[in-house]
């Protein structure tokens, strides 16, 4: 499973990045890439386990929705 370690590696180089110019306050950033991973993905991936067969599990604006929630999460918890 390389894709979840890789984008949780980029996670962690931008989060080092805005740590160093002071917008974010992260002590464990390989912690905080898995929380943004599960808060940005959780919901989605939950119930496309319940899915059987090829079925449109979600829209565009439904995704991004779900994106846009999890980085309010994540800055709420860990904005400096």
């Amino acid at each position: 499973m390389r894709a979840p370690r890789a984008g949780r590696a980029r996670a962690r180089v931008g989060q080092h990045l805005l740590g160093e110019r002071g917008l974010l306050n992260i002590p464990d950033t390989q912690l905080a890439a898995q929380m943004f991973n599960w808060l940005v993905l959780s919901i989605p991936v939950i119930k496309a386990m319940a899915v059987v067969g090829n079925h449109l599990l979600y829209t565009r604006a439904q995704l991004d929705g779900y994106a846009d929630e999890g980085v309010r999460i994540f800055l709420a918890a860990y904005g400096a």
